[in-house]
């Protein structure tokens, strides 16, 4: 049978998922890592989970049982061309997780 796949984003969640990260989370951030974590236990969905990390390379990890798909992060006005890259690099993300 095929898995469903469900993508969360939350650019500000990896430090739910790794506590040597820098980025601080609030409230919806933590919602959505339980929410995902209680489906990643059930064996017919994938979940896929999209964060921004200043040390992440577009790279992606399994953490508990759910994918997790590091965007790079770009520093802030330094030039325009790091927006176009971010927005880039997000819609490959979403892209290859196939989410349903």
């Amino acid at each position: 049978m095929k898995k469903n796949k469900i993508c969360y984003i939350s650019l500000s969640a990896y430090k739910l998922f790794d506590n040597n990260s820098e980025v601080a989370f609030g409230g919806s951030e933590l919602q959505c890592y339980l929410r995902a974590a209680e489906i990643a236990k059930d064996d017919n969905f994938e979940v896929y989970f999209l964060v921004n990390d200043h040390l992440g390379n577009n790279d992606l990890k399994k953490i508990k049982n759910i994918m997790v798909y590091r965007l790079k992060r770009y520093a802030r006005n330094r030039w325009k061309g790091n927006f176009l890259k971010s927005i880039f690099n997000f819609f490959n993300a979403l892209r290859k997780t196939k989410a349903d």
